[in-house]
């Protein structure tokens, strides 16, 4: 009898010890294969570790740790209406400004368009006057300061915007969210507007390029660039490239220069001119405004600390509108690959120039080389 108790109670613990083990079992989390890396970390939220993806799942970094996702940004906002002075198409468009220079130049080439002066009165539908509204835009405020000018047409002059954020990545990508207020009842009259967004120099955009605006929810697609302003850009815009084995080549786009080597008995048999076309310079321009070429140092090696013989110079000099900057490449490897992107954007623009220059007539025109390095 004592033995079938025992029994009895043995096997009610076992199946107790069982039951308990089922119910640990079923309360782990078996990893889902279906979530990203970059959301798994983000699920262990591992202590200390930075996090790869918000909590919508949202990369926040790329492959080399760089911050993906666009970061809210302080900024501060003036609404100009500013009237066209012409019969012309409605505009739409957006303008990055550095500096009081550029916002000079920005007034000088839009000013015959629209309305752009001071305005002394003006009554509940209008606004100050552009050149008002700059005034607080001097040398100082641009120390530290960039402009997003953004225009844009109304069909009615009682609407009114907000800019609700503006944010921006370290890629160098810039967005705005405007939003309309339209009233219940409103006037029929067309109205033009420049919406003046201020924002830190570290934040802003390089380029218009980088810049989307979205209103009411909707990209806003600019219609085209103001007064010329692509054109009168490439035209400000000048280069000099030193290339080749010891920079013995060079082509200055000022002058027209073109040599195809300075090592030789006589130089002078080496040297031709030559005027890039307009397909070209637009070409060289892009490429150059795309490099972001401020961002690198003035002496720069983009294959690190590797060197050889016979070694490649390369000196890149640039101006556009009041940038001026010049980048010296010396005693690197001689080839065109390099050790990080940064390093290959640089190599693959001034290699495309190079590849311009020599597919020439002018080039080709010119006698062999009279000496060749090992």
């Amino acid at each position: 009898m004592g033995n079938k108790m025992f029994l009895k109670y043995l096997s009610i613990l076992l199946l107790v010890g069982l039951f308990v083990c089922c119910l640990v079992s079923c309360g782990k989390k078996e990893p889902d294969e279906n979530i990203p890396e970059a959301s798994k970390e983000q699920v262990s939220d591992k202590g200390g570790q930075e996090q790869t993806a918000d909590n919508d799942g949202n990369q926040l970094l790329g492959p080399d740790g760089e911050r993906l996702a666009a970061q809210s940004r302080e900024f501060e906002v003036q609404y100009i209406r500013t009237g066209l002075l012409k019969d012309t198409e409605a505009l739409s468009a957006v303008s990055v400004i550095h500096s009081s220079n550029e916002l000079k130049k920005y007034y000088e080439e839009n000013k015959d368009t629209h309305f752009l002066e001071r305005r002394e009165d003006f009554g509940a539908d209008y606004t100050i006057g552009f050149l008002d509204a700059c005034a607080v835009y001097d040398e100082s405020f641009f120390e530290n300061k960039s402009l997003v000018i953004i225009t844009l047409t109304e069909g009615s002059g009682s609407t009114r915007h907000k800019v609700d954020t503006v944010k921006s990545n370290f890629n160098g990508e810039f967005y705005v969210n405007i939003s309309s207020i339209v009233p219940e009842v409103g006037t029929c009259d067309i109205a033009h507007w420049h919406i003046i967004v201020s924002v830190d120099k570290e934040y802003a955009p390089k380029k218009n390029e980088n810049v989307t605006v979205y209103y009411d929810d909707r990209q806003f697609i600019p219609s085209k660039k103001l007064a010329g302003q692509e054109e009168n850009e490439i035209e400000d815009f000048s280069f000099s490239l030193m290339f080749g084995v010891y920079g013995i080549s060079s082509y200055d786009s000022k002058t027209g220069d073109l040599v195809k080597t300075s090592d030789a008995t006589y130089p002078e048999k080496y040297i031709t001119n030559y005027k890039l076309t307009d397909i070209q310079k637009k070409q060289i321009f892009d490429m150059i405004s795309d490099l972001d070429i401020e961002s690198y140092p003035d002496e720069y090696n983009p294959h690190g600390d590797a060197a050889s013989l016979p070694y490649l110079t390369l000196v890149l000099s640039v101006k556009m509108g009041d940038t001026e900057k010049t980048v010296t490449v010396k005693n690197a490897v001689s080839h065109y690959n390099a050790k990080d992107k940064k390093g290959q954007a640089f190599l693959d623009v001034c290699r495309a120039i190079e590849d311009i220059l020599t597919d020439t007539a002018e080039w080709k025109a010119l006698p062999e080389y009279e000496f060749y390095y090992d």
